[in-house]
């Protein structure tokens, strides 16, 4: 019995060893072989990278982001298909058909070539939207139209094959069993390559262009450029497995079309992109219309793109389509309030997550800027003309946070503020000015403040109240617009009082603010952004000589400006929407947001504006939002079909074409220096299956006949020649 064991084991080791073995064999022929050693050992480089690439992506985002396959993957592919160029020359020149949609041949070395140009695209794109390259490429203003706009311009530089070859040489090119499957897949290619060429292509390249994409959405669109390295190169990979028999040629084509539908699903993950830049995706549609017309009317389309794009992003034409973003609040009955903060950096959160519990919104409140606050029953406050807050790398503050305080739980909501962001400088900056008062201060019923103002000059439009919880609640601690501006100039005293309705109760020890005034002012933009605050009394004798003894305190919104009504703030109902900055998604009851520019970003300006047609649009949008989905599904359904119906057309034509050629007799003339019969059979062969029969029947063989056909390699030896050939069809003249 222990000998039966042993011998099992035995057997199953050397089972084990001889797999082994035979793995190592398969791996050392497929990419060791002294033959076209180079273009095997690149390839097996290639695959290392992408299985390298797929992992971090999947484990560590930003790894992988920041790795250097962000480059050299791409690079990699792009030189992997020039080497093809160069060491598989033996390739017919005269093959049309490019060879991969079908289990039956080779492939075109025009399809070899021709692949070099959609890997040096992928490798751009890849380029494009990592942060560190996008800066040189963007900067570099000719790169960056001539591959966004023109690349098929360039296009014409390379060979071009065609589905319609590949369809229409299926009797040759395809057995039997898998004909029809080999058709309707291509056909599906077809119609994914225009999609892709589009949207994958010109669409995400618009996007970039613009900056348009958020951290999320590029990481996304980093898996689906994942997927495109895959179909663009390693799908070469899986035709040469085909052909050596390794794998069956189903099995080849569905693992290629797996690998480009699969982009598909970052489409969807970025779907808001769609909605928010419709504009850009309507001017991709009109695109896809186009390619149907001929080459003419798409470079002469693209042309315009690239004018009217870069009108836009230089400031050349008004435009709206420099935005980095915008979002309307649609439904605010369940907001409390609403603040904005300016911060050089957010307060600590999860990487890639953009919401956050808590009441700080920035890591140092001293480098902070409070912008903007609004409550749900007192009116907005708008912002001066022509002037704006400065955002950006270059500026104190980087990063725009709003929090958002709901009165009771609810989910699956959108509520925010509208940002409009700029790079064309206002003719005025604003800004905060800070004045606070702490216990020490406190006298019976009120504290006082007092100082000196030495700074530039500064037009005041709007205050906040800020008071502890001894003050008024009845008010809103937020910004009241001002009736007309305070213009106050160095050396001007600021003189004031708080006034609490009951004697404010606090240990004398503390030096806790029990009153704070925030300003919002503006001035010119050559001007400095005042840095000193106001703090507490500091001329109190200025302040017993101008504050009146008996001061009114406001009863109604219309005793701070006349354009309140004169209701208190509980009694005010909100008649018309606010408009000011982000948007914000979430299911609890208290959170954060921010949003990040990104180092090579210019200097951004926040401006007030007016809702226009636009924002109306995308309130509709974000109102309907399941009804505009299901739009866009039937409009890209019908844009499909009728696609298909184009393709269908065609390919009944060319089956059409074909069988009227095989009924068709053709004659040839031997003489001159054909002087052998193997070298008259081959050229036979390739009248056989020319385009041309109508006109070759009764001319001599020449070169333009021989090299016009668009059958199956040439390579063939004179017995298969003479064997394939039937002689009942040929007819010999002198």
């Amino acid at each position: 019995m222990d000998t039966t064991v042993i011998g099992n084991r035995t057997g199953s080791n050397l089972d084990i060893i001889q797999r082994i073995d035979r793995l190592i064999t398969f791996l050392f022929h497929l990419f060791f072989q002294k033959k076209f050693l180079v273009h095997r050992v690149v390839g097996l480089l290639y695959l290392i990278q992408y299985a390298l690439c797929f992992y971090w992506y999947c484990k560590n985002y930003e790894t992988f982001k920041e790795s250097f396959l962000i480059w050299s993957l791409p690079l990699t592919g792009l030189i992997q298909s020039i080497i093809a160029t160069l060491t598989f020359t033996f390739l017919s020149r005269t093959k049309i058909d490019p060879g991969y949609y079908s289990d039956r041949g080779t492939l075109s070395y025009a399809f070899i070539v021709e692949n070099t140009f959609f890997a040096g695209l992928l490798l751009f794109q890849w380029l494009y939207y990592s942060d560190f390259f996008y800066y040189y490429i963007n900067n570099s203003i000719i790169i960056d139209n001539l591959i966004v706009f023109l690349p098929y311009i360039l296009r014409q530089l390379w060979p071009k094959t065609h589905f319609r070859d590949s369809l229409k040489n299926s009797d040759k090119n395809k057995t039997t069993p898998n004909r029809k499957f080999y058709i309707i897949v291509t056909i599906i290619t077809k119609v994914f390559y225009v999609w892709a060429k589009h949207y994958i292509g010109y669409f995400l390249n618009y996007i970039r262009f613009f900056d348009l994409a958020n951290s999320q959405q590029i990481s996304y669109i980093y898996l689906l450029l994942i997927f495109s390295a895959f179909a663009t190169t390693i799908s070469v990979f899986l035709h040469t497995l085909k052909f050596k028999g390794y794998i069956g040629p189903r099995t080849s084509y569905i693992i290629y079309m797996a690998s480009y539908l699969a982009t598909f699903y970052s489409f969807i993950q970025i779907r808001d992109i769609f909605f928010i830049h419709y504009d850009l995706a309507i001017y991709v549609l009109i695109g896809v219309v186009i390619n149907f017309q001929s080459l003419y009317y798409q470079h002469i389309y693209q042309i315009i793109l690239l004018i009217l794009f870069n009108s836009h992003k230089f400031h050349l034409i008004p435009t709206n389509i420099d935005r980095l973003d915008f979002h309307p609040i649609y439904d605010r009955e369940n907001i409390q309030y609403i603040t904005t903060y300016l911060c050089l950096e957010p307060y600590p959160i999860k990487k890639n997550v953009n919401v956050w519990f808590g009441d700080q919104p920035c890591v140092s409140m001293d480098q902070s800027m409070l912008i903007y606050e609004w409550y749900h029953n007192i009116p907005s406050v708008q912002w001066p003309k022509d002037a704006g807050f400065r955002v950006g790398a270059n500026t104190l503050h980087r990063y725009i946070v709003i929090n958002i305080k709901y009165f009771s739980f609810i989910s699956n909501t959108i509520y925010g503020e509208h940002v409009t962001m700029t790079r064309k400088k206002p003719k005025y900056q604003i800004g905060t000015y800070e004045i606070t008062t702490n216990a020490f201060q406190f006298q019976r019923n009120f504290a006082d403040f007092s100082c000196q103002y030495h700074s530039s000059s500064m037009e005041v439009f709007s205050a906040l109240l800020f008071s502890n919880p001894e003050g008024n609640l009845h008010w809103p601690q937020t910004f009241y617009q001002l009736q007309n501006s305070i213009d106050i100039k160095a050396q001007d005293y600021l003189i004031g009082t708080c006034i609490y309705e009951d004697k404010y109760k606090l240990p004398i020890e503390s030096r806790d603010q029990i009153c704070e005034v925030t300003l919002l002012f503006y001035m010119k933009q050559d001007d400095k952004i005042p840095l000193e605050t106001c703090e507490n009394n500091g001329f109190p004798d200025i302040a017993d000589e101008y504050l009146p003894i008996n001061v009114d305190i406001p009863k109604t919104l219309f005793d701070i400006n006349s354009i309140y009504p004169n209701k208190t703030p509980d009694e005010w109902v909100i008649m018309n929407r606010n408009i000011s900055s982000l948007i914000f998604e979430s299911n609890v009851d208290h959170a954060n947001i921010s949003e990040s520019n990104t180092d090579h970003a210019n200097t951004l300006y926040l401006t007030y504006t007016n809702i226009n047609n636009y924002q109306e649009i995308v309130v509709l949008i974000h109102s309907h939002k399941l009804l505009f989905i299901l739009l866009i599904w039937i409009l890209l359904l019908i844009v499909g079909l009728f696609i298909l119906l184009i393709v269908i057309l065609r390919t009944r034509k060319y089956k059409i074409y074909i069988s009227t050629n095989k009924k068709r007799t053709t004659a040839i003339t031997i003489g001159g220096e054909t002087g052998s019969l193997s070298g008259w059979l081959t050229k036979r062969r390739f009248q056989q299956y020319g385009d041309d029969g109508n006109t070759i029947e009764n001319e001599p063989l020449t070169t333009k006949h021989r090299w016009t056909s668009d059958s199956e390699e040439s390579d063939l030896s004179e017995t298969e020649v003479h064997n394939s050939t039937d002689f009942r069809n040929v007819v010999l003249r002198n």
